[in-house]
Protein backbone atom coordinates (compact mmCIF):
# COMPACT_ATOMS: atom_id res chain seq x y z
CA UNK A 1 0.00 0.00 0.00
CA UNK A 2 0.69 3.62 -1.24
CA UNK A 3 -0.20 6.61 0.40
CA UNK A 4 0.52 9.95 -1.19
CA UNK A 5 -0.32 13.20 0.26
CA UNK A 6 0.59 16.74 -1.78
CA UNK A 7 0.85 20.16 -0.08
CA UNK A 8 -0.71 23.00 -3.11
CA UNK A 9 1.32 25.95 -2.75
CA UNK A 10 -0.67 28.93 -3.11
CA UNK A 11 0.89 31.01 -6.26
CA UNK A 12 -0.48 34.46 -5.73
CA UNK A 13 0.40 37.03 -3.74
CA UNK A 14 -0.62 37.06 -0.11
CA UNK A 15 -1.96 40.00 1.58
CA UNK A 16 -3.32 40.69 5.36
CA UNK A 17 -1.68 40.37 8.47
CA UNK A 18 0.06 37.08 9.44
CA UNK A 19 -1.71 34.88 12.63
CA UNK A 20 1.76 36.04 14.65
CA UNK A 21 1.12 39.96 14.05
CA UNK A 22 -2.94 39.43 14.48
CA UNK A 23 -1.97 37.53 18.29
CA UNK A 24 0.06 40.66 19.19
CA UNK A 25 -2.47 42.79 18.37
CA UNK A 26 -5.13 40.53 20.38
CA UNK A 27 -3.17 41.41 23.91
CA UNK A 28 -0.53 39.63 25.99
CA UNK A 29 -1.61 36.12 25.02
CA UNK A 30 1.09 33.96 24.72
CA UNK A 31 0.31 31.53 21.14
CA UNK A 32 3.21 29.24 19.89
CA UNK A 33 5.30 30.20 16.58
CA UNK A 34 2.38 30.81 13.80
CA UNK A 35 1.92 29.32 10.61
CA UNK A 36 1.23 31.83 7.92
CA UNK A 37 -0.58 31.72 4.92
CA UNK A 38 2.53 31.14 2.82
CA UNK A 39 3.27 28.07 5.17
CA UNK A 40 0.89 24.68 6.04
CA UNK A 41 1.57 22.06 8.24
CA UNK A 42 -0.31 18.93 7.96
CA UNK A 43 -0.48 15.60 10.74
CA UNK A 44 -2.49 12.60 9.86
CA UNK A 45 -2.94 9.61 11.64
CA UNK A 46 -5.43 6.86 10.88
CA UNK A 47 -6.07 3.08 11.73
CA UNK A 48 -7.13 0.66 8.40
CA UNK A 49 -8.29 -3.10 8.74
CA UNK A 50 -7.24 -4.29 5.19
CA UNK A 51 -8.12 -8.01 3.34
CA UNK A 52 -5.12 -9.77 3.12
CA UNK A 53 -3.95 -12.74 0.35
CA UNK A 54 -1.76 -14.11 2.59
CA UNK A 55 -1.95 -18.03 3.38
CA UNK A 56 -3.59 -17.81 6.91
CA UNK A 57 -4.13 -14.31 7.44
CA UNK A 58 -7.07 -12.92 8.13
CA UNK A 59 -6.46 -8.85 7.07
CA UNK A 60 -4.28 -6.71 8.34
CA UNK A 61 -4.18 -3.58 10.88
CA UNK A 62 -2.70 -0.80 9.63
CA UNK A 63 -1.73 2.47 11.52
CA UNK A 64 -0.26 5.44 9.75
CA UNK A 65 1.07 8.67 10.63
CA UNK A 66 2.69 11.75 8.83
CA UNK A 67 3.29 15.35 9.35
CA UNK A 68 4.01 17.43 5.84
CA UNK A 69 5.35 21.18 6.39
CA UNK A 70 5.29 23.53 2.96
CA UNK A 71 5.82 26.63 2.32
CA UNK A 72 6.08 29.24 -0.38
CA UNK A 73 9.65 30.54 -0.63
CA UNK A 74 8.78 32.76 -3.30
CA UNK A 75 5.53 33.64 -5.73
CA UNK A 76 6.86 31.11 -7.72
CA UNK A 77 8.74 28.85 -5.54
CA UNK A 78 7.65 25.93 -3.25
CA UNK A 79 8.93 23.66 -0.82
CA UNK A 80 7.79 20.63 1.22
CA UNK A 81 9.21 18.02 3.53
CA UNK A 82 7.35 15.45 5.10
CA UNK A 83 7.85 12.26 7.18
CA UNK A 84 5.80 9.65 8.43
CA UNK A 85 5.64 5.94 9.64
CA UNK A 86 3.22 2.81 9.10
CA UNK A 87 2.79 -0.19 11.56
CA UNK A 88 0.90 -3.25 9.44
CA UNK A 89 0.04 -6.23 11.85
CA UNK A 90 -1.32 -9.27 10.31
CA UNK A 91 -3.94 -11.30 12.16
CA UNK A 92 -3.72 -14.60 11.84
CA UNK A 93 -0.07 -15.19 11.62
CA UNK A 94 2.80 -13.60 13.37
CA UNK A 95 3.73 -10.74 10.87
CA UNK A 96 4.40 -7.59 11.91
CA UNK A 97 5.80 -4.68 9.25
CA UNK A 98 7.10 -1.13 9.86
CA UNK A 99 7.48 1.45 7.06
CA UNK A 100 9.02 4.61 7.60
CA UNK A 101 8.65 7.28 4.58
CA UNK A 102 10.36 10.77 4.53
CA UNK A 103 10.30 13.55 1.46
CA UNK A 104 11.54 16.62 0.17
CA UNK A 105 9.83 18.34 -3.11
CA UNK A 106 10.67 22.00 -4.98
CA UNK A 107 8.13 23.70 -6.91
CA UNK A 108 8.76 26.59 -9.38
CA UNK A 109 5.99 27.95 -11.16
CA UNK A 110 7.29 28.57 -14.88
CA UNK A 111 3.38 29.78 -15.50
CA UNK A 112 0.22 30.21 -13.58
CA UNK A 113 -0.50 26.56 -14.95
CA UNK A 114 2.56 24.73 -15.51
CA UNK A 115 5.26 24.05 -12.73
CA UNK A 116 8.55 22.17 -12.52
CA UNK A 117 8.59 19.65 -9.78
CA UNK A 118 11.14 17.87 -8.21
CA UNK A 119 10.91 15.26 -5.78
CA UNK A 120 13.58 13.14 -3.43
CA UNK A 121 11.69 10.04 -1.29
CA UNK A 122 12.99 7.49 0.75
CA UNK A 123 11.59 4.44 2.54
CA UNK A 124 12.79 2.11 4.98
CA UNK A 125 10.39 -1.30 5.20
CA UNK A 126 11.37 -3.28 8.22
CA UNK A 127 9.35 -7.09 8.46
CA UNK A 128 9.56 -9.34 11.46
CA UNK A 129 10.28 -11.93 8.32
CA UNK A 130 14.15 -12.56 7.96
CA UNK A 131 15.31 -11.38 4.21
CA UNK A 132 12.86 -8.95 4.30
CA UNK A 133 14.03 -5.65 4.79
CA UNK A 134 14.89 -3.37 2.63
CA UNK A 135 15.88 0.92 1.59
CA UNK A 136 14.40 2.49 -1.28
CA UNK A 137 15.69 5.98 -2.77
CA UNK A 138 13.87 7.64 -5.27
CA UNK A 139 14.15 10.83 -7.58
CA UNK A 140 11.06 12.04 -9.57
CA UNK A 141 11.12 15.31 -11.88
CA UNK A 142 8.33 16.08 -14.31
CA UNK A 143 6.18 18.88 -15.53
CA UNK A 144 2.46 19.84 -14.17
CA UNK A 145 0.06 21.57 -16.04
CA UNK A 146 -3.31 22.58 -14.66
CA UNK A 147 -6.51 23.97 -16.66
Amino acid sequence: MRTAMRCEPAWRSITGASSRERSASAGARKTLPATTRLTSVRLSASTTFEASSLTGASGSLVRLGELTVAHSLTNEVAVSVSGGAAYRSYQGIDLNELTYTGSATATYAITDMTDLQAEYSYEHFDSSRAGQDYDSHTIEAGVRFRR
